[in-house]
């Protein structure tokens, strides 16, 4: 292993632990920590979220007998970051607080193009930018050739997001 991918994986390590010292910090400090929570207290939405070549590659939910989209509103370009946006009909983060809120790329996506994606935001609007693992950044789909490299007849991105309703009135 070169020294750079050593330099490299011990900085990614560091920032982990880092990252997970510092969750744990702010759980304690703002007493958001709470036991796991029964199933009958969640809401699960998600959707699957399609980029055909006929529509330019712009982002549209993809729900039919096979595929549904529960509690999403609707999916766009954000404007500022190109990145995809989702919106959902939970809202108000407080009383709805975020479990979970994740994306994977599917076999085509992530199999075949190498994206990578992640959530940021949870309730009412969530946030993925795609990283492309062949162009080593992230994409802005607010430029044709970004859109171009991923839209497919498959090219699904796959999200979900759980809930606790009511969680911090019980």
């Amino acid at each position: 292993m070169s020294a750079t991918i050593r330099r490299r994986l011990t900085a990614a390590a560091a920032l982990t632990v880092a990252a997970l010292l510092g969750a744990t910090a702010a759980t304690a400090t703002h007493n958001h920590h709470t036991g796991p929570i029964p199933a009958e207290q969640t809401v699960v939405s998600g959707a699957v979220i399609r980029f055909l070549p006929e529509d330019d590659g712009h982002p549209s939910i993809h729900a039919n007998a096979a595929h549904v989209a529960a509690g999403v509103k609707s999916v766009r370009i954000h404007p500022s970051t190109g990145w995809v946006e989702v919106v959902q009909d939970m809202t108000d983060a407080p009383r709805n607080p975020v479990v979970t809120a994740q994306c994977q790329a599917d076999e085509h996506l992530g199999g075949r193009l190498g994206i990578i994606c992640g959530a940021t935001g949870g309730t009412d609007r969530t946030r993925y930018p795609l990283y492309s693992t062949q162009h080593g950044r992230t994409l802005d789909l607010r430029k044709k050739a970004d859109r171009d490299f991923i839209a497919g007849s498959t090219s699904n991105l796959w999200v979900q997001w759980t809930h606790a309703p009511g969680l911090w009135d019980r």
